[in-house]
């Protein structure tokens, strides 16, 4: 009488009068998962951000800071209506080489326009920058496109939001704008500002 060889390693043979578990779970009889294996149905982890077609274009990124723009400047609105609307005087001005009478804003409506302009212009940042450290501003929402971390694919933070707005974007515009057009030829479509703050954007 000859015995029956053992089952292979990891299989988990039926059972008689066992009922057949549901589609989706262990099927008996067939080899299952061991550790470091991958279930079937699955497919390993790809990361998002590596390849070239992921990065943002020029166009793409060109037109969210257009869009930005327009958008900062509904924020001076209170400000250019308090220098035309505030209380004015009347004072000597030279016009065409002529001296005359002009009707000009008060140091108090300057006043008020530099304080509008100063709150109008801090609270957009925070706005920005904690939109923008979340990975998108609202030009980059509009155009599909978003900010990450180089390293990692994680939001890069507000911190370092505010520091590519405040300190990296003058070291991109100060030589002719070279650094701004650096994305059109750089491999990762970094800017010089990106690359200060290790950060690279991404279709979204």
């Amino acid at each position: 009488m000859s015995i029956p060889p053992p089952p292979p390693f990891g299989s988990n043979p039926p059972q008689y009068g066992q009922p057949a578990p549901p589609p989706g779970y262990p099927q008996p009889g067939y080899p299952q998962p061991g550790y470091g294996q991958m279930p079937p149905g699955y497919q390993a982890y790809q990361q998002g951000y590596g390849g070239p077609a992921a990065y943002a274009g020029f166009g793409a990124r060109l037109g969210s800071l257009v869009i930005d723009g327009l958008i900062s400047a509904l924020f001076a609105v209170p400000a250019i209506i308090a220098i035309f609307a505030g209380p004015t005087k009347i004072d000597d001005c030279t016009i065409d080489g002529r001296d005359r009478l002009c009707e000009v804003p008060t140091g108090a409506s300057w006043a008020l326009f530099a304080g509008l302009l100063a709150v109008g212009v801090i609270a957009y940042l925070v706005i920005y920058c904690r939109m923008l450290g979340k990975g998108q501003s609202i030009g980059m929402k509009a155009v599909n496109i978003r900010i990450v971390r180089a390293a990692d694919g994680q939001p890069i933070g507000a911190g370092r939001a505010l520091g590519r707005w405040l300190f990296a974007y003058f070291i991109s515009g100060n030589v002719c704008l070279l650094g701004f057009l650096w994305s059109l030829w750089d491999g990762k479509k970094q800017t010089w500002h990106d690359k200060v703050v290790g950060s690279i954007v991404v279709k979204a």
